[in-house]
């Protein structure tokens, strides 16, 4: 994608946050955005089929860089799975505002959709390796990781205090710290 595209794509999406912020999804036609972005609607149809693809992609930016940006590292060298959790309530605390802008709106369940597929991704590639012997299904303990972590992000969005990385990935740990090796 050239200089220019990514200019369009960028305003359709600061176009997508600033009317999400009030209006529901359901009530946001791709002729608002592409009024609000200062663009044609052929335009918006170049880069998206639909205002869900918008959907999808937005949360699609957001999600990668928030759980598996490489430059979190450990002192070996290598992205390990606390420094990619702390990664993740860093972004996400960074967002804060646009993101719950996304899950007190009518996209909330698009929204859940695409966190769970990165988390599901993150647990399956990260996790496995250090959850304890557990006397349960391993189905159970992944998806019990992924409530809880999604658990920790609602309440992270919702919060009105900012509690520090240290205290967020704290938390997480001690809620999971039966079935994982901490």
């Amino acid at each position: 994608m050239d200089k220019r595209q990514e200019k369009t794509v960028s305003a359709i999406k600061r176009a997508f946050y600033t009317l999400i912020k009030e209006n529901s999804y359901a009530q946001i036609t791709v002729k608002d955005i592409a009024v609000t972005a200062k663009v044609g609607r052929s335009t918006f149809y170049e880069h998206f089929q639909t205002k869900q693809e918008l959907l999808y992609r937005v949360c699609d930016d957001i999600f990668p860089r928030a759980f598996f940006d490489t430059q979190n590292k450990s002192k070996s060298n290598e992205i390990t799975y606390k420094s990619i959790i702390a990664n993740i309530f860093f972004n996400f605390s960074k967002e804060k505002q646009q993101l719950k802008n996304l899950i007190y709106s009518d996209a909330k369940q698009i929204f859940c959709e695409r966190l769970n597929f990165y988390l599901t991704k993150l647990v399956n590639e990260y996790m496995l390796d250090n959850i304890k012997p557990v006397d349960m299904p391993l189905e159970l303990v992944k998806k019990s990781l992924i409530a809880t972590l999604f658990a920790v992000i609602f309440w992270l969005l919702n919060t009105d205090s900012n509690p520090t990385l240290e205290k967020l990935t704290g938390y997480y740990y001690e809620l999971i710290s039966h079935v994982f090796k901490v």
